[in-house]
Order: C-alpha cells, then structure tokens, then sequence
C-alpha cells in the first residue's frame, strides 16, 4: 500500500493586470495559451507530449492542443500494472479564456491505480494555470497545483533529479533549486540549498534560473543582500 502525499502550493510567476482587449481569433488564442500552459507542465511534470482532450472539446482548442504534442482519447492511453495515467500525459479539464482572463485546468501523470492510494486515487498532479491578456499577449500570471503521488514514487524522481542535477545538468539544477524553495517534490525546504543550484543554472544560462537568482539577491531571500 502507497502512501499519500498531499501537496498545495501557489506560486507567482508574473504580475499583471489583464487588459481589455478581446481578440477574435479563438484559435491563435487558444495557441498562446497552451503553449504557455506547457512551458509550466514541462518544467514540473515534463515533458507533456499527449493531451487527453474532453470529447467535447472545442475544435479550436484541438487544434492548439496539436501545435504543442499528439491529441488521443483517454481510451488510447497505455494500460499498467502500476499507474493509470503515465508520465507525459496531460488530461485536458477545461481551458477557457475570456475578457482578457484564462485558465488551463488538467491533470498530469502519473496517476496511481484506485485503491493504491486511499480516498485520494488517481490524482496525478491537479493543474489551475492562469493567464490575463497583456498588450494583446497572453502571458502566464501563476498556477496552483495539487499533487497525489506514491511516496516511493516521490522519492525516486527526487533523487533521481538530484542525480541528474550533480551531473552538471543546468535544466535539472534549477528544478531541484525550485524544489528546496517551495519544499516540492519529497524535498525538505531549503532556501539556501535552492539559491545554491538556482545560481548553478544561472552561470549556465538559464534564463529563468537568472532571474529567480536576481530577484533573489534584490530581496536577501536565502542569501545575502546585494544590489549590484
């Protein structure tokens, strides 16, 4: 029997306030925001490369959904002894976007088979990513997530990531450096050790590792102040 892993978190990306344009074209809206919605997907959960659209789905949204990985129905998705949602699988909820708001809401794999978990089976990681339209621009403005994982599972992709981050892997230094800050991912939070392999990715050019460092150092936030 697993155990269960039940995690909140809320984290801002962006601040902005939503403008009022309403853009008429549905599709390349929808395109804007899926392909932000999977840079999120990817840095956490990634890389997503099937979504599993409603059968009602909008053929506009479809039709995004396929600009970003492959569009198959949730009959198509491989059967296993251990999970019934696997790694890179993105099970489409709802994406809508509105009078200069939007919302991606899905689940990620993987998802643990029902009765593996308790009451909380088959949850994956449970996707709310918001967008507001900003100078006819849809940009990410944060996201909640709710994770239900086996804790053997956790424990494996962390240390695995940790693995993969000591062998000089830039991607993998500033998700393990975004694990220690949030306290994500079956690891203990730590604002030192995160500022230490955030600062590692950022000497390798990682652009987001680089501005997470320098809001850091603005802010003395898990290392000392300075503003040059």
């Amino acid at each position: 029997m697993f155990s269960t892993r039940l995690a909140i978190a809320t984290i801002s990306l962006l601040v902005a306030c939503p403008a009022a344009v309403v853009r008429a074209d549905n599709q390349s809206d929808y395109v804007e925001i899926v392909g932000q919605a999977v840079l999120v997907l990817n840095r956490r959960d990634g890389p997503i490369t099937t979504f599993i659209a409603p059968a009602d789905a909008d053929p506009d949204l479809v039709a995004a959904l396929k600009t970003a990985g492959k569009v198959e129905p949730r009959s198509a998705v491989p059967k296993s002894d251990t999970y019934t949602l696997p790694n890179g699988y993105f099970i489409v909820e709802e994406v809508n976007h509105d009078l200069g708001v939007g919302e991606v809401i899905g689940v990620a794999g993987p998802g643990a088979l029902e009765g593996t978990m308790g009451n909380e089976s088959d949850c994956g990681t449970h996707y709310s990513i918001s967008f507001s339209l900003v100078d006819s621009k849809w940009q990410n403005g944060s996201y909640k997530i709710e994770k239900c994982v086996p804790a053997s599972v956790i424990e494996a992709s962390a240390s695995k990531l940790k693995d993969t981050a000591l062998s000089g892997d830039a991607e993998a230094q500033f998700r393990l450096g975004l694990d220690y800050k949030y306290g994500d991912d079956g690891v203990a939070k730590n604002e030192v050790l995160a500022l230490t392999w955030i600062r590692r990715a950022a000497e390798q050019g990682i652009a987001e590792a680089q501005v997470t460092l320098a809001f850091a150092l603005a802010e003395g936030h898990g290392i000392a102040k300075d503003d040059a």
